[in-house]
């Protein structure tokens, strides 16, 4: 009889999150597995691509802190082994459910940023974060850098740390991107998406913008996304005299056009966990410019020759970017197969049935692994 796996949302709204959720509920073998999905809010573009074998429950409330309680009493009737949040604001109350779970029920939670960061977490956070994590069956963790710092500042035993990276799935992006150009002009032109937030750093990108003007003049920068951070961003490119050259797009529900016709897709971060524009850039063949910030920016890059990594200041950034776009690499738009190899959809869904099956305990359930390499590790 297949295991029972209950995977856990908030939405199905577009992210990251939910891109790699929806690839494991396609991926999953039905002969070992049956998956179900739990969300806050049944909506979002993504639910659309749920698999319909895959039953689709209603949590019942509308905020992850009243969650606990309605979930455990989803436990009770579905009885899962095995129970997964796939939402950062929901693994918290997850964790609370589990001495209200059936007997035997495991917990495993999937972070989305490096949690133990002052920059991504206040003081009282972490520590709440710190102890509850302890408690978990398994954590997934999408970068060694992660692991490491987890293990160092919550003292989570590292047997119970997954490492795995996102993937990409190159026929889906090519399809998303492929449309015109947005671009308007010669260029060459520079993409940075992401949410207006300090940690995405594009304060950096903006003062680093006068000197790539200096070397080409007909440069532009557009800033795909949406955040507290805008009126601020705008008037620091007021400030700078650089309007003419920077666009505020906003939120898109699909910037891969942006992404794909970029010259250079540029990722300014003070803390990135594990970047999928980079994953989604490369992929596309376009190159990348990024900070050597904390997280699994050295991991993705030990994979490729186009992404180059920078010291975290606006003087670094200008003179990466100046010499990516001097070299012509942007000309050279097939994607590196090794790479798309490396962070294929299968690849990724051996990690993560290497995760369930460690985790409940039945690694008879798929032969086949005991003589494989773990991924995970």
């Amino acid at each position: 009889m297949p295991i029972r796996v209950l995977l856990i949302a908030g939405s199905l709204r577009i992210g990251g999150s939910e891109r790699i959720l929806i690839q494991i509920l396609r991926q999953m073998d039905r002969t070992v597995f049956e998956p179900h999905l739990a969300l806050l809010a049944c909506e979002g573009t993504f639910l659309q691509h749920v698999p319909h074998d895959v039953p689709v429950h209603s949590i019942g409330v509308s905020r992850a802190r009243f969650a606990t309680l309605p979930f455990a009493c989803l436990c009770w009737r579905l009885r899962p082994l095995l129970v997964m949040s796939f939402a950062a604001h929901l693994n918290s109350a997850v964790i609370l459910a589990k001495w209200l779970l059936p007997p035997g029920t495991r917990v495993a939670i999937r972070e989305g940023a490096n949690i133990t960061l002052s920059e991504v977490a206040s003081a009282w956070r972490r520590k709440l974060v710190g102890f509850l994590y302890r408690r978990a069956d398994a954590v997934v963790c999408q970068s060694e850098d992660m692991i490491q710092h987890l293990t160092e500042s919550f003292h989570i035993p590292k047997r119970r740390l997954f490492r795995i990276y996102n993937s990409v799935d190159p026929p889906a992006l090519q399809q998303s991107a492929n449309t015109g150009s947005p671009y308007r002009g010669g260029g060459p032109h520079l993409a940075c998406i992401g949410r207006l937030v300090p940690v995405k750093g594009m304060d950096l990108l903006i003062q680093a913008m006068p000197s790539i003007l200096e070397r080409f003049p007909h440069a532009t920068l557009t800033l795909v996304g949406d955040g507290p951070l805008r009126n601020q961003l705008t008037c620091m490119a007021q400030h700078l005299s650089i309007t003419h050259a920077i666009r505020f797009l906003g939120y898109s529900s699909n910037p891969f056009p942006f992404i794909r016709h970029a010259s250079v897709v540029v990722i300014p971060s003070r803390s990135e966990a594990f970047s999928n524009v980079a994953l989604e850039a490369l992929s596309l063949g376009t190159p990348v410019v990024a900070t050597d910030c904390p997280g699994g920016m050295r991991e993705i890059a030990q994979h490729t020759r186009r992404l180059h990594l920078c010291v975290m200041n606006s003087a670094s950034l200008a003179n990466a970017v100046r010499l990516t776009l001097a070299s012509g690499e942007s000309s050279k738009r097939t994607p590196e197969p090794d790479f798309l190899q490396y962070f294929s959809p299968a690849r990724m869904m051996r990690s993560y049935t290497e995760l369930m099956v460690a985790t409940i305990g039945h690694s008879g359930a798929i032969p086949e692994l005991n003589n494989m390499e773990m991924t995970t590790r």
